[in-house]
């Protein structure tokens, strides 16, 4: 807390105590509680707050105060400050927040005389539907004391010995806390997680931070700030809830979601403008609104800016009662949309040790991971940058259209194509590149007209990448990232892909119904043949002998011979076909119907020459409309399915047939892989 604030309490107390006792009998619903009876959240999403709040320990948060109180002085420009800021950016780090990063700012040191640097520390939790809207959890780490405990409040020592266990370990111990609980989970807003430094010295962090939001246009739809909850005069101890009078729907919402998930802690209702001495004060002058949770609105810590404000005074208890209040409030504020992890994931079996689910969506271009393994969902920003095109004009977005992973390494290549906001199509693409394991876009190349899907060399090395505008295909240089060759096809192609075996490349053109093959020693077409109407998808056999290739416009699956280039075997297929998904090791292929919800499975028969490939079966799914990807071993497929509001990815039991497991994701994902390492 603001020492200033302090002083006029102090000076002001008998005062204000006297005008509180005023109003209170004027107006009595001022400072009273709300009527219990909190049942806003369905009873899935309220079990999944209530399992998250549980989640809060008083063993984790001791630990935090422990640790901040240790590091000795944190006031702003000491080392103490320093070590602490670099302490909570490894504790974000390693809760796998989607973004960790130091917010710098300067201000002049009364002290020193000089022009000083702070640095705030921001963790993020991306939205998955509405990212640009946010919701803040703050808490200020800097600290500051008198040099002897008999002296005023007001004469404060930079040097003096500033554990800050109550003022403000506790409100990082709280910080840290619920971004641990949350971080497995999806949101439809964002949020940020901020540990303020230089509160002391003015609430300088925060002002840098709320000032520049409100230049930039950020819509924080709440701000949520912690400072001193852990201190106890008179057990049970009021927690004050501080608003002003824009932001009183703020403090009427948490005081209800306290009355549901953590009905033990005390609260105070106080709306009060002239209570601006912590880090909510710079949202409210900046137009935002935001709440301040305080032990005490009259403050009564009598070791409040000293050198014994340690662990030995502080509630444990009620620090992580107010830690679990603040992980409902950001679920309930930032609108959660994913189930419990650990009811969600513990079952998906036969996995390598690291394995994701990759999920897709054209019209957000949101990356999304599923790690299967830690039971966690982890989203990437968007993949446009919003650049401009080589001799284009206009504001844009990349529409993704499919992607590869590369062998021998973890480069996803994503084709995307131009659109120019708000709706119009352009012609121009692009090929992003995203590091899998660091989950970042690392790369773009622009690759001219309307690029598809192609295919990656054996060793990783080249990409080779058709174009339906230009008629021609690109190869990539995989180390440099760059366009090294181009030869035409005379055909629009569709899609590619390479033989490991041979290393040669076929091609399907669905507006010609043609199957190209590709001579990539010569970087040329070789010869091509007609195999039906509309070809939508195509798989190299186990066997590397032949290719199997969904013709959506003729209704046939049909096999074609490697080594004699020519149609052995044609399958009828239902309306609306349009994906193939191979399992070499089984032998199986399924083809998924969008259309109708439907998988057909077939069967390698390799004794039958006539006939290698037979109907097994045909799956309806009902609600579900199957994009998807095959498991390791054949048994479980991994369908990407809308259902109501929100998609859901299924595993679906081939040898039951019925949905193991299902995960809610964000709606309009529709390009699924699976890939482990």
């Amino acid at each position: 807390m603001r020492i200033k604030d302090r002083e006029n309490v102090t000076l002001l107390g008998l005062l204000a105590i006297l005008i509180v006792a005023a109003i209170f009998a004027s107006c009595p619903t001022l400072f009273a509680y709300p009527e219990r009876g909190w049942a806003d959240a369905s009873s899935q999403q309220s079990q999944t707050i209530k399992s998250i709040v549980d989640t809060i320990s008083q063993e984790e948060l001791k630990g935090y105060i422990l640790d901040l109180q240790n590091m000795g002085t944190r006031y702003t420009p000491s080392k103490g400050n320093r070590k602490a800021a670099l302490y909570i950016h490894h504790k974000f780090r390693s809760f796998g927040l989607d973004d960790v990063s130091f917010d710098p700012f300067t201000f002049w040191n009364e002290e020193s005389r000089l022009m000083e640097e702070g640095r705030n520390i921001i963790a993020t939790i991306r939205g998955a539907l509405h990212p640009e809207k946010v919701v803040i959890l703050g808490a200020h780490f800097d600290t500051i004391a008198r040099r002897a405990e008999d002296e005023r409040i007001s004469s404060v020592h930079p040097e003096a010995h500033a554990p800050g266990a109550d003022d403000n370990a506790t409100g990082v111990a709280v910080l840290l806390g619920v971004a641990r609980a949350l971080s497995p989970y999806q949101f439809d807003y964002t949020i940020r997680f901020i540990a303020f430094s230089a509160e002391e010295e003015g609430i300088l962090g925060s002002a840098s931070y709320a000032r520049r939001a409100a230049e930039q246009g950020e819509d924080i739809v709440a701000m949520l700030n912690v400072d001193m909850v852990g201190y106890q005069d008179h057990p049970p101890e009021d927690i004050d809830i501080i608003a002003d009078e824009h932001s009183v729907w703020l403090l009427d919402t948490v005081i209800n979601l306290a009355h549901h998930y953590t009905p033990e802690l005390h609260l105070l209702r106080v709306v009060n403008r002239t209570y601006d001495g912590s880090d909510h004060a710079p949202f409210w002058n900046n137009g935002y609104p935001a709440i301040c949770l305080m032990e005490d609105y009259l403050p009564t810590n009598p070791l409040y800016h000293a050198p014994t404000d340690t662990i030995e005074i502080i509630s444990i208890p009620l620090v992580t009662e107010v830690g679990g209040l603040m992980a409902a409030s950001l679920c309930h504020l930032a609108r959660i949309i994913s189930g419990s992890p650990q009811a969600t994931y513990q079952q998906w079996a036969n996995l390598p040790r690291r394995s994701y689910l990759l999920l897709l969506n054209p019209e957000s271009n949101l990356l999304t991971f599923i790690d299967i393994t830690s039971n966690k969902i982890t989203s990437l920003q968007e993949l446009s940058l919003g650049e401009v095109p080589p001799g284009s004009w206009g504001t844009f977005r990349s529409y993704p259209l499919g992607f590869r992973r590369r062998p021998q390494g973890d480069e996803l290549f994503v084709s995307c194509q131009y659109l120019r906001r708000p709706a119009s199509v352009t012609e121009k693409g692009e090929l992003q590149v995203i590091d899998l394991k660091m989950k970042k876009l690392i790369k773009r190349i622009y690759v001219g007209e309307v690029p598809t899907v192609g295919d990656f060399t054996s060793d990783g090395h080249r990409y080779y990448l058709p174009h339906q505008g230009e008629k021609t295909i690109k190869v990539i240089d995989c180390l440099r990232y760059q366009v090294v060759e181009e030869f035409p096809t005379d055909v629009p192609i569709s899609k590619l892909v390479i033989s490991t075996a041979d290393q040669q490349a076929y091609a399907i053109s669905g507006e010609t119904g043609k199957l190209l093959f590709l001579d990539l020693k010569r970087n040329r077409v070789d010869s091509e043949i007609t195999v039906g109407m509309k070809p939508v998808d195509i798989v190299i056999a186990p066997d590397n002998q032949s290719f199997l290739i969904l013709c959506q416009g003729s209704k046939q699956l049909v096999q074609v011979s490697i080594p004699s280039r020519k149609v052995l075997h044609r399958y009828p297929v239902y309306e609306g076909a349009s994906q193939l998904l191979l399992n070499r090791q089984q032998k199986k292929l399924f083809v998924l119907h969008h259309s109708d919800r439907r998988i057909c499975q077939f069967s390698s028969r390799e004794a039958e020459a006539d006939s290698p490939y037979n109907r097994l079966k045909d799956i309806m799914l009902d609600e579900y409309t199957p994009y998807g990807t095959a498991g390791k071993d054949g048994r479980v497929l991994y369908l990407v399915s809308p259902r109501r509001r929100y998609n859901r990815v299924v595993a679906y039991n081939l040898e039951k047939g019925t949905i193991e497991r299902s995960i809610r994701i964000p709606p309009g994902a529709t390009l699924l892989t699976l890939f482990s390492y």
